[in-house]
């Protein structure tokens, strides 16, 4: 997975405030391999459920973007951990699972969860793997400006 630079930047701006916060993120797919091209900048206010997504923004913002990148062909979930830890495994899972439940984690449909691990910006995609059991699979990768 690769992250733009520009969705790289408004993350590391979201991270600096204070609460979890989520939004959608758009993208492309190269066979196994899913490029970020955009994120909204947050979703949740800390007054709703944590994935809740309004219907109207997510259709009105995906019209949006594939007006300006029809080769947009999949979406998912970001998810920023303040602070300077990112957030502990048990706590990931428990994420994961919550987003599975609301039918926003598959396998062509990722979480990531973004957080600062020893002073370098990381994320750690989830996806399920499609198994019967719907075993949740993850990967971590850096996050810089540069990321592509």
């Amino acid at each position: 997975m690769t992250v733009n630079s520009g969705a790289v930047l408004i993350l590391r701006d979201v991270l600096e405030m204070d609460s979890v916060r989520t939004g959608m993120m758009f993208g492309r797919r190269m066979a196994a391999h899913l490029s970020v091209t955009h994120i909204t900048a947050g979703g949740y206010d800390g007054q709703t459920p944590l994935f809740a997504v309004n219907a109207d923004y997510a259709l009105g913002v995906t019209d949006a973007l594939r007006q300006v990148d029809a080769s947009i062909d999949w979406t998912g979930q970001w998810l920023t951990v303040p602070g300077d830890a990112f957030a502990p495994r048990r706590q990931q899972a428990a994420w994961a699972e919550l987003a599975q439940r609301e039918g926003l984690l598959s396998l062509h449909h990722p979480l990531l969860i973004i957080g600062w691990c020893e002073g370098t910006l990381v994320a750690r995609s989830i996806i399920t793997t499609g198994d019967q059991e719907e075993e949740l699979a993850a990967r971590t990768v850096l996050l810089t400006p540069e990321v592509q």
